[in-house]
């Protein structure tokens, strides 16, 4: 009867052991996931702004009046003889 109940506990501790370690990586696997799941994200985003820049790359490559208006709004840049006029408010 004593060897019984001194099974009945192990095999309950034993039980309650691995549950607990069970828990454990159960929640460290949802954490590892919802980490993946922002890193998917942000590589998306990451992918998106590069195709964005390739494009503004290959417009300032070819295109001459998108180089004019990017020196004008961008760097101030003006043309020789030309005179900037601020208004204030």
């Amino acid at each position: 009867m004593l060897i019984n109940i001194i099974r009945i506990s192990i095999i309950l501790s034993i039980t309650i052991i691995f549950s607990f370690l069970f828990i454990k990586e159960i929640s460290k696997l949802e954490a590892l996931q919802h980490e993946n799941e922002k890193i998917i994200a942000q590589s998306t985003t990451l992918e998106k702004e590069n195709e964005q820049l390739k494009m503004r790359i290959e417009a300032l490559k070819k295109d001459q009046e998108y180089i004019e208006v990017i020196a004008r709004q961008e760097l101030g840049m003006i043309k020789e003889g030309e005179k900037i006029i601020k208004f204030t408010k």
